[in-house]
């Protein structure tokens, strides 16, 4: 039941935006998907991508995609460059917060999974390093 009042309370949200975003004689707002591991593959394949206000639909193109969505949008003024940063969340045990460069979601994620490919690469070279040493082989 809590998850049927949270995603109403996200629909009413994100037409107060639009209304607003009306009321400030804006045309179009960028789709923003949080920065994590946790977002969802629709939700992160609509990060940045820009949309006609007048067709702002909920589940859509528009926040909420789904129950306990994270996303939000933003107005889209042509000419005013972006931040030079956004937040991206981890999902560790203690979940912290940190500063990347202002990317896509797919952007993030490709970054995320080289630098998570390069330690687990680095972690490998040593482990074999060290059968190499026990059993007097070269591996790899």
């Amino acid at each position: 039941m809590a998850s049927i009042a949270e995603l109403e309370a996200s629909r009413i949200a994100s037409t107060a935006e639009i209304d607003a975003y009306k009321e400030f004689g804006l045309e179009k707002y960028v789709f923003l998907a949080t920065l994590s591991e946790k977002t969802c593959p629709v939700c992160g394949a609509l990060d940045g991508q820009v949309f006609d206000i007048d067709k702002a639909e909920p589940g859509v193109n528009i926040h909420p995609m789904h129950p306990y969505c994270r996303c939000t949008t933003k107005a889209y003024v042509p000419d005013v460059p972006s931040g030079k940063t956004r937040a991206a969340r981890t999902v560790e045990k203690t979940p912290k917060t940190e500063y990347v460069k202002n990317q896509t979601y797919t952007e993030w994620r490709e970054g995320t999974l080289y630098d998570e490919y390069k330690r687990i690469e680095k972690r490998m070279d040593i482990q074999l390093k060290k059968i190499s040493k026990i059993y007097g082989r070269h591996f790899r």
